[in-house]
């Protein structure tokens, strides 16, 4: 029985890079209405909840970067790092999206 202790390096950088990349697709959101007129954006941009959802859904770039790194299947690097955070809200929002299949 092996009893050895795996012990994970938790590169912060990383994280912040993954972070980043959540934050930039948030941004690019915002950035694509940037010719409309304020009272032409979508209601929800101005509620409480849309900016909470959206700092968690960046958070989750930083929590799947960290993930990648535990399970040291491969090296990543800055430039994977704010890849993986920018995509990481996409996939989330688009899983969350859809209705689950059940079989019966």
């Amino acid at each position: 029985m092996d009893n050895s202790v795996q012990i994970v390096i938790i590169s912060w950088p990383l994280i912040f890079w993954g972070v980043f990349g959540g934050a930039l697709a948030e941004f690019l959101k915002l950035y694509n209405l940037r010719d409309k007129p304020k009272n032409k954006w979508p209601v929800h941009y101005f509620t409480k909840i849309y900016w909470i959802l959206s700092i968690v859904m960046v958070l989750l770039g930083g929590v799947v970067v960290f993930w990648y790194q535990e399970s040291g299947v491969m090296h990543i690097n800055d430039m994977l790092a704010a890849n993986i955070g920018a995509t990481a809200p996409l996939i989330f929002a688009r899983v969350l999206a859809k209705d689950p299949k059940i079989r019966t």
